[in-house]
C-alpha cells in the first residue's frame, strides 16, 4: 500500500512539473514570436526577411486594388507595403501626404523587400 501511495506522488510530481515546462516553453515561445524591431527604413535589409519590424514614414502614394491595398513608405529610404484585404480605417489612413507607423513582416518579392502590415497607426497628416 506504501508503495502505491508513493508511485501515485511521484506520478502526480512529475506531471506538475512537465505541465509548468509545458506552459514556460508556450510563453516563451509567444513572446519570441512577437518582438518587434524599430527600424529606419533605410535600415531594412535582407537579414530582417521574416522578421516583425516597427517602420516610421510619410506616404508616396497608395493604391487599392482587388482587396490589397500597396503603398510606399518613405523617409531617408523608402519601402514598398502591402496590407491584404484593409478595413476602411486603414484605407482612410494610409493617404499621400500622411505619416505613419507600421508594424509588419518584411518579405523578398522579385528580389525586392517589401513590408506585410499588420498595424498602422496615423501620426500626422497633411
Amino acid at each position: 500500500m506504501l508503495t502505491q501511495d508513493i508511485s501515485d506522488y511521484k506520478i502526480r510530481k512529475i506531471a506538475l512539473l512537465f505541465s509548468i515546462f509545458g506552459i514556460l516553453f508556450l510563453i516563451h515561445f509567444f513572446e519570441g514570436n512577437n518582438i518587434t524591431t524599430e527600424l529606419r527604413i533605410s535600415d531594412i535589409n535582407k537579414n530582417f526577411i521574416d522578421k516583425k519590424i516597427s517602420v516610421k514614414g510619410i506616404v508616396s502614394w497608395a493604391k487599392l486594388s482587388k482587396g490589397i491595398l500597396f503603398f510606399e513608405l518613405q523617409d531617408k529610404g523608402n519601402i514598398y507595403c502591402l496590407i491584404f484585404y484593409p478595413t476602411v480605417d486603414e484605407i482612410s489612413l494610409v493617404k499621400k501626404g500622411n505619416s505613419l507607423k507600421i508594424k509588419g513582416v518584411v518579405k523578398e518579392y522579385k528580389g525586392n523587400l517589401e513590408i506585410i502590415v499588420e498595424e498602422v497607426v496615423l501620426i500626422g497628416s497633411l
